[in-house]
Formats: C-alpha cells, sequence, structure tokens
C-alpha cells in the first residue's frame, strides 16, 4: 500500500471559534494523492477537497458524506 500524500494550501488567515478552525478568507483546498487501491480518507476533510489516483488517473471530489467522480 502507498502512502496517502496531503498537501494543504491555505490564503488569508485562520481563526478558531467554538474549538473548530475556520477559514474567514474561504480560500482553502485540500489535495490527496495515492492508487485506486487506497482507501480514501473520510474523517477530518473539508467539502471540496480532491483524491487524484495517480494509477488511474481518476478523481474524486469529497462533498461531505462521499467521495464523487469529476
Amino acid at each position: 500500500m502507498v502512502d496517502i500524500n496531503k498537501h494543504a494550501a491555505k490564503t488569508g488567515r485562520m481563526i478558531k471559534e467554538d474549538g473548530t478552525i475556520v477559514n474567514i478568507a474561504d480560500k482553502f483546498s485540500m489535495e490527496l494523492y495515492g492508487l485506486s487501491t487506497d482507501t480514501k480518507p473520510t474523517t477530518g476533510l473539508i467539502v471540496g477537497t480532491t483524491f487524484f489516483e495517480i494509477d488511474t488517473t481518476n478523481v474524486y471530489m469529497w462533498d461531505g458524506s462521499t467521495w464523487r467522480g469529476i
């Protein structure tokens, strides 16, 4: 199994409100990379996170409850 690499890029300030992180600039993205055989994570994700399967070139986007092919 290949380790899933995670890249997070943020712009703008982050603040903490009620114990959660809030992006006041609304410009935050996560890109995950791995093999199609890897289990895609389902926790700690933000809506709009993408997962690129390096062996198939398929791309999926997290909608808050499931990964959807795009």
